[in-house]
């Protein structure tokens, strides 16, 4: 038998049976073969083959009667390693060979987290084992893939949920705008934002499913970015408007991604626990962001500036922010799309595809649901919540700067709740129906909105159990949304499935701040509240429809 010839020598350390013979690799062997050269593993097959009796992470291929590895991420002398007989071989290699036949050849060669797992008759099989603590990821992502999205969702909805707080400071900071017209006028922004991120966010879905996760969701960074340093220099409603107008495009681009990227990046035993680390994040995202730049103005004023200055100052570091965020996710989100038809059909039969797969699956139909009352959710808590707070605030006597701060306490503690819950929930939908799952988040939101619509005072004794009740209904509702969402979109158009997801999340927010700005002005501060409080409501009665008619549970 003709033995492999390496210049690489193997050499015992000082731990128990491992081999290393380069930096990067390492060998774990049982006892009866522990402290041999890699040679010393081949064992003749049936068929006269010599095959590798050890399991060896790192290698994407061998060939079935032999060893003939061609990773290129393997230094070149492993990879041109190549094991053939030569029959009949004397002399005391073959009696080695004969010894080490009677002995169990079983062991791991590691090069990150592939892995050649032996089978019982001495075969290989590649796998893929990426993971980012307890949680199994997708095949071709990364432990940098998963974390890098993390530090992304964070960014988004901190971003995201620091826009709609400050836009009231904006409007009595720069505009002046009376507290009898606001509920209208963030109505109107919130309108006119969201039929630019609805005629946008189901494109850009297709778009990713063409050209990938990772070019659009950098670029919808910087659009952000960009829309921060304009926001401050707005002196008019009709200037402000068209900042809104700017910033939706980067809201939809991150926005899309955001759940996108959350429903190809983990394994489906591992989606609820990743989508609940992922709500967890997000949770620490719109908490810092609420709380570190929210209070930012009144730290400045207290320091000499002006309001107007202060919100420029507070404005451009979050625009800094989704720069920086921007770069990240070039350099560690995964390149390319996992879509294997993306690249051959249109943009249009995407979206056609992507309709129809909601129309054979009702979950899907329920998901979107999901997704339009989770988006109505941070509405109301993100706008309406953080408006009614600064209005009673300065109507009791504080500045605006002042009613700024007073306003980040409740919005905090709603975060935090939400922080709490978003694990646990997670972990819970890995192991029921996540229709289930849906219609509890669905009973839980109800009920939060329908309590927050009594309370808007930020110095009352029951604002804090009421922020609990909000943050717990509104993190139900996304993780929800996107966990369902993420079990049934089909995978290669599941990037319009979530276009198609976004246009439900923007009729949302189209609903919700029309009506409810409306509402807010003309009727009372807490209706918007009990008008999304009845929303959960219809969509979880909806959803015990679903599980009524066996279509609960996926195929």
């Amino acid at each position: 038998m003709r033995w492999c010839q390496t210049q690489e020598r193997a050499h015992l350390t000082r731990y128990y049976g491992v081999f290393a013979p380069h930096s990067r690799w390492r060998g774990e062997l049982t006892p009866a073969g522990r402290g041999k050269v890699i040679a010393s593993l081949l064992e003749r097959g049936s068929d006269g083959a010599a095959r590798v009796g050890l399991t060896t992470p790192g290698l994407a291929g061998c060939l079935s009667g032999g060893l003939g590895c061609t990773n290129p991420g393997i230094p070149g002398r492993f990879a041109a390693l190549r094991a053939r007989s030569a029959g009949g071989q004397a002399g005391p290699q073959a009696g080695r060979a004969r010894k080490l036949r009677r002995r169990p050849t079983r062991g791991r060669i590691a090069s990150g987290n592939v892995q050649l797992r032996l089978d019982g008759d001495q075969s290989l099989s590649p796998t893929i084992d990426h993971r980012l603590g307890p949680i199994r990821l997708a095949t071709g992502y990364t432990r940098w893939n998963a974390t890098t999205y993390l530090l992304a969702a964070f960014t988004t909805i901190g971003m995201l949920a620091f826009v709609s707080f400050i836009q009231p400071y904006l409007l009595n900071a720069n505009l002046n705008v009376p507290a009898g017209e606001q509920g209208r006028a963030l109505g109107i922004l919130g309108f006119s934002n969201e039929i630019v991120s609805l005629l946008l966010v189901a494109p850009i879905g297709a778009l990713a499913d063409k050209i990938g996760r990772r070019p659009v969701y950098s670029v919808g960074f910087l659009w952000l970015a960009a829309g921060f340093f304009l926001y401050p220099l707005a002196r008019t409603f009709p200037q402000l408007l068209a900042c809104a107008l700017f910033f939706s495009v980067g809201v939809s681009a991150a926005g899309c991604m955001l759940a996108t990227v959350l429903a190809d990046t983990p394994k489906e035993e591992s989606r609820g626990l990743l989508v609940g680390v992922t709500g967890f994040c997000q949770g620490v995202g719109a908490t810092l962001a609420v709380l570190i730049l929210g209070r930012l103005p009144q730290r400045l004023a207290a320091g000499g500036m002006d309001s107007v200055q202060a919100g420029l100052v507070t404005l451009t570091i979050a625009a800094a922010l989704c720069l920086l965020t921007a770069l990240i996710c070039w350099l560690g989100l995964k390149k390319g799309t996992p879509s294997r038809t993306g690249k051959q059909e249109p943009l249009s039969q995407l979206l056609r595809t992507g309709i129809d797969a909601a129309r054979r699956n009702p979950r899907i139909w329920f998901a979107c649901l999901l997704q339009f009352v989770s988006f109505a959710d941070r509405i109301v808590i993100g706008t309406f919540f953080s408006a009614r707070l600064q209005q009673t605030a300065i109507a009791n006597g504080m500045t605006v700067a002042e009613a700024a701060a007073m306003a980040t306490r409740p919005y905090v503690i709603a975060n935090a709740s939400g922080l709490v819950f978003a694990i646990f929930f997670g972990l819970m939908l890995d192991r029921v129906n996540r229709v289930t799952a849906g219609v509890i988040a669905m009973a839980i939101a109800g009920i939060g909105y329908i309590a927050g619509g009594f309370v808007g005072d930020p110095t009352s004794d029951w604002i804090v159990l009421v922020a609990i009740l909000l943050g717990l209904g509104q993190i139900a509702a996304i993780i929800a949304s996107q966990t369902v969402l993420g079990q049934e979109a089909p995978q290669d158009v599941r990037g319009a499935v979530f276009g198609l997801a976004g246009i439900c999340a923007s009729l949302g927010i189209l609903f919700t701040t029309s009506v409810g700005g409306a509402l807010y002005d003309l009727v009372g501060k807490g209706s918007p509240f009990f008008l999304i409080g009845g929303v959960n409501i219809l969509i979880m009665i909806f959803g015990l429809s679903v599980l009524r008619s066996g279509h609960g549970r996926p195929a």
